[in-house]
């Protein structure tokens, strides 16, 4: 996987996904210019892990992504898109915190740890990074628990009922986005 494969798809992607919002009067996606180098350092130490290095890539070329697929957005590192992406998930988060604390009062936040390694299906988002937002509850993270040699790591499709998707990494995810994309533009 190279920064070039990525932007590729990126590419093919934004192109599509215009297309169909334009054909349904929907909003357009919006890929935002590159983030200054010391914005995106700054975000980076802000994170629970590294990022993996293919979503780095992204980020390095792209402050994030309105719009880009099934409502998601993927986070910048600033700016207002970014803000408002960043409260969302600050809720989302609280919301599930919260209701881990009622339903589990006896667990803290190590016992979560110890939880999500016996049980895959089960995510305490702090210990992850969520790179996306739908704005209704559902979440894109990147499951640390799957940081492989190559320092790249799955990507979960999150809601508060569970998860929705999986997928191998950042650029499984967006060819799975584009073959969606591709789907919906010969199906309209």
């Amino acid at each position: 996987m190279t920064d070039e494969s990525i932007e590729q798809l990126v590419e093919e992607i934004q192109s599509g996904v215009e297309q169909l919002a334009k054909r349904s009067q929907r909003s357009l996606p919006v890929l935002h210019p590159p983030p200054s180098r010391d914005t995106l350092a700054s975000r980076i130490k802000q994170l629970p892990v590294p990022p993996p290095p293919s979503y780095l890539g992204f980020l390095t070329r792209h402050n994030g992504w309105d719009n880009f697929w099934i409502g998601y957005s993927l986070l910048g590192v600033d700016g207002p898109h970014t803000e408002r992406a960043l409260e969302d998930i600050r809720v989302t988060v609280d919301e599930d915190t919260w209701a881990q604390k009622k339903y589990f009062p006896d667990q803290v936040a190590t016992k979560f740890a110890e939880r999500e390694r016996k049980k895959p299906n089960f995510v305490h988002l702090p210990n992850h990074i969520i790179f996306a937002t739908n704005f209704n509850g559902g979440l894109g993270v990147f499951d640390s628990r799957t940081r492989g040699d190559d320092l790249e790591m799955g990507v979960i499709l999150w809601t508060p009922a569970g998860i929705t998707d999986r997928h191998a990494n950042f650029e499984a995810m967006l060819k799975a986005a584009l073959r969606e994309t591709q789907a919906a533009l010969q199906g309209s």
